[in-house]
């Protein structure tokens, strides 16, 4: 699950969101479970793909606990300091997260924002396979403790309607969040291992294009898809 299998020959990749996976081959014996953003990418190529997906962009934003422990005693750490007028210690990232988007860490960081990105859009490779739509993937870092967010746009080459895409959403085991009163964010998704979107919204500048916006548990989703894949194994 860190994504050092990656780079092992003969490596099988697993996808599964919500018991919907691919086939687990039992010939293997090493496997590569994907991060939450990479599982969030393959379920909506295979989603889009059904009507008829031109483009995919994605732009994550990653959770400080993605570095662990360290990472989320220093964004804490950083806030109080920010609050108190005090000057911030930043011995992992070696940069102000707190309070900041960015789209790198410092030079000294143990933590590589382009190396996550690698990571993703190998595993997405592996998930589109023959895909001819390789989607684009940006990863940037937002100064929330838990969860990844996302936004998505998708280009099709046929008019879709916004009940038939949240349809076929549901189906791939999306969960939507219609909910105008509770707008969706990172905390909605916390504890669950369903990967969560609000409703699509159309373009208005671009025809048959739409917008997604979504969040998973950066914990939950991957540990999830593990669980299923030690279950496929063991039929």
């Amino acid at each position: 699950m860190s994504g050092a299998a990656l780079n092992v020959p003969g490596v099988q990749v697993w996808f599964a969101i919500d018991g919907v996976g691919h086939a687990a081959d039992k010939s293997k014996t090493f496997y590569a479970v994907p991060s939450a953003p990479s599982l969030a990418t393959a379920r909506l190529l295979e989603t889009l793909g059904r009507v008829g997906l031109l483009r995919l962009s994605l732009i994550f934003f990653r959770p400080v606990s993605e570095a662990g422990r360290p990472g989320i005693e220093e964004l804490e750490a950083q806030t109080t300091q920010l609050l108190s007028f005090q000057s911030t210690g930043q011995p992992v990232f070696d940069a102000q997260v707190a309070f900041n988007l960015l789209d790198r860490y410092g030079a000294a960081s143990r933590e590589d924002l382009q190396s996550v990105r690698a990571r993703i859009r190998r595993e997405v490779a592996a998930a589109a396979g023959n895909n001819p739509v390789q989607p684009s993937i940006q990863v940037l870092h937002a100064p929330v403790f838990y969860g990844y967010t996302f936004v998505a746009i998708a280009e099709l080459n046929s008019k879709q309607s916004q009940d038939a895409l949240i349809e076929f959403c549901r189906k791939s085991g999306f969960t939507l969040d219609s909910d105008a009163s509770s707008p969706l964010g990172n905390l909605n998704a916390s504890g669950d291992s369903a990967i969560h979107l609000a409703l699509p919204e159309s373009d208005p500048a671009q025809a048959n294009t739409w917008w997604f916006w979504g969040a998973a548990d950066n914990i939950r989703v991957p540990a999830a898809a593990a669980i299923k894949l030690a279950e496929k194994l063991v039929e």
